[in-house]
């Protein structure tokens, strides 16, 4: 386990899409949860999913928005 200070209410929505640039992306994503998951990053604070349906575009992100949006506001 790394002790890293982390700024106290820190929220973080992270999405990945399964088609094109995603897919490329998709290693570093896996590796920036491995990191946030070693230092124990709050999981109350941090959104992540893989949007099955999503890919690199203003399309995917518009919904991935309200997602977020929600989230963070609840």
């Amino acid at each position: 386990l790394i002790k890293v200070n982390q700024p106290k209410n820190l929220q973080l929505a992270i999405v990945n899409g399964t088609y094109g640039l995603d897919m490329e992306l998709k290693f570093g994503v896996d590796e920036f949860i491995g990191y946030l998951n070693k230092i124990n990053f709050p999981k109350e604070n941090l959104l992540y999913w893989i949007d099955q349906e999503g890919y690199h575009s203003p399309k995917s992100w518009s919904h991935q928005a309200k997602v977020i949006l929600q989230w963070m506001y609840k």
